[in-house]
């Protein structure tokens, strides 16, 4: 089997991915770098890496795919050492994975990862997948739509201080919250702001078309008071409803926290298509 770097292909992607994998490799905001394994011309499998311009130290492993018919052969694990040889080689230094996967490979594929050397960090992210339409059928979102107007604003990031914004970034970033500036767009996210200090956000775009991804949700004690998170959710689709009507758009969320995890289930139940987010990392350095 040889190994090549490859451009992204939407066919195989779209048939093969998921579509918050596709939304990350077409989105623009990152530097992609895919890996194929070939079996003479074929395509036998590959792994799909990320990272944002100017952190070319770290890379992030969005996914790895055999195709069918040459799985279970070993060849994923050669892709998987060729991958780290290849990115030593380049100057990464780490590899965070953060593959999102259906619950029943889960436990085969943190198996997979912690034989290869790689310390799992986080078993417990999910991503919930759900068509605008049917969300836009629940009456809780339809009484907070209705009510905007009488709740506490939320606002985009244009609307917000600078200083407010760096504020919140600077803080964020020491607890794991991933927020950049790249990500912010100005017509989906959205921000709630009290006392000069940012509360609650909710990052949200559409790098794909007809997939909305919300990304990132920060929601502290004060927003949990004043029941911030449907505001801020009904705010990142409110652009979107009077699409809803004539095509399908999807709605990506990625949720860390078990709370708002068991709330989007009690709003909305059962999500389109719903997947564990695994993440794990290995320090490939002096390969």
């Amino acid at each position: 089997m040889k190994f090549v770097r490859v451009k992204p292909d939407k066919k195989i992607l779209e048939a093969t991915a998921s579509r918050a994998v596709c939304s990350v490799v077409f989105g623009k905001k990152y530097e992609i770098c895919i890996i194929a394994g070939l079996e003479g011309d074929e395509l036998a499998c590959y792994a799909v890496f990320s990272h944002i311009p100017g952190t070319d130290a770290e890379m992030y492993m969005e996914y790895l795919y055999t195709v069918p018919e040459f799985r279970e052969q070993g060849r994923i694990w050669k892709l998987l050492e060729y991958c780290e040889s290849y990115l030593a080689g380049i100057g990464v230094r780490i590899i965070t994975s953060r593959i999102d996967i259906v619950h029943e490979y889960a436990l085969e594929y943190n198996s997979f990862m912690t034989r290869n050397g790689f310390i799992p960090l986080n078993l417990t992210g999910r991503i919930l997948v759900y068509d605008l339409k049917d969300m836009l059928g629940a009456e809780t979102i339809q009484t907070v739509l209705k009510g905007m107007h009488l709740l506490p604003p939320v606002k985009r990031i244009n609307e917000i201080d600078k200083k407010h914004i760096n504020a919140f970034l600077d803080e964020e970033n020491h607890t794991g919250f991933y927020f950049y500036r790249e990500e912010c767009d100005e017509c989906y996210s959205r921000f709630y702001e009290a006392d000069q200090k940012i509360h609650g956000a909710m990052i949200a775009s559409m790098p794909v078309e007809g997939t909305l991804d919300i990304s990132a949700i920060y929601i502290d004690a004060l927003a949990k008071k004043n029941n911030m998170f449907l505001p801020l959710f009904c705010g990142c689709i409110e652009p979107l409803i009077s699409k809803a009507s004539q095509e399908k758009i999807t709605i990506i969320i990625n949720l860390n926290d078990e709370v708002l995890y068991n709330g989007m289930l009690k709003i909305f139940n059962p999500p389109e298509c719903e997947r564990l987010v695994l993440e794990h990392m290995k320090y490939i350095a002096g390969r």
